[in-house]
């Protein structure tokens, strides 16, 4: 099977019809939903670990506990690329890869080691990800309609965890934050897969869809696969 997509997109694109425009449309419209209902940031669930740490000769055992959990920046969603259109299975796609340009979280910390315990903040900075965003486009004679195929994050971290207030354990920083970004991670990730998902999926569904009248379903079928 032929694919013809970067043609198809060419042939969109000759008839006036910008989808990079359209999903930053959406992506602008997103951002200003996120903000107005002050979820651009979310609470996170307290969460609680146990570490280990070699120091010849002996292991040391502690225990972190993190409450006060927030999670910030979802509104910094933005395109990172060009979004690419194609004819799948019966239905115009079209494909855009979405990112967040910060995504940091907060939390407050109580550390137990050796019998003795140390208080301070928890910051962690999610350093890269990658969000695919895909709609299918419903074409009629005077306009279009847009639906959410799917919104997946496809790359998350890694995650840089950062300490205040260890000391005289600071050397067992290294421990503490590595296991608090594996405990993290996915609490991360499905707390802003859920949240990016719902306010794209109701800005999709309101969002005006102009096209050319003349641009309907019979024009794709110049493009064969």
């Amino acid at each position: 099977m032929q694919d013809n997509s970067a043609e198809l997109l060419a042939e969109v694109e000759q008839r006036g019809i910008n989808i990079n425009e359209l999903v930053d449309q959406i992506i602008v419209t997103t951002r200003e939903a996120l903000i107005l209902a002050k979820e651009d940031t979310v609470v996170l669930p307290d969460f609680a670990e146990d570490f280990y740490q070699k120091i010849w000769p002996f292991i040391v055992h502690g225990h972190l506990n993190c409450t006060k959990g927030s999670l910030r920046s979802l509104s910094s969603v933005r395109r990172t690329g060009d979004a690419k259109m194609a004819y799948k299975e019966g239905k115009l796609i079209v494909e855009a890869p979405l990112g967040l340009s910060e995504l940091i979280v907060n939390y407050k910390y109580d550390a137990s080691i050796l019998h003795l315990g140390a208080t301070g903040d928890l910051t962690a900075n999610v350093t890269a990800n990658s969000i695919t965003l895909a709609l299918e486009v419903s074409l009629t004679m005077t306009g279009c309609k847009l639906k959410m195929e799917e919104v997946k994050i496809t790359n998350f971290g890694p995650i840089i965890v950062n300490l205040t207030g260890l000391y005289p354990f600071d050397g067992l920083s290294s421990a503490i934050a590595e296991k608090a970004a594996d405990s993290l991670h996915d609490t991360i990730k499905q707390a802003a897969q859920k949240i990016i998902e719902q306010q794209l999926q109701d800005v999709i569904d309101k969002i005006p869809c102009h096209l050319p009248h003349w641009l309907h379903d019979k024009d794709l079928q110049k493009t064969k696969f």
